[in-house]
């Protein structure tokens, strides 16, 4: 995998992590 790939790729996992994990907490709240 080229450099760009694997931190596109890595970008887009943590912004899916944030978005679960603000969409628990407004869930909760």
């Amino acid at each position: 995998m080229s450099y760009r790939a694997e931190c596109y790729l890595t970008c887009i996992s943590l912004s899916l992590f944030l978005w679960s994990a603000l969409l628990l907490v407004a869930q909760h709240s």
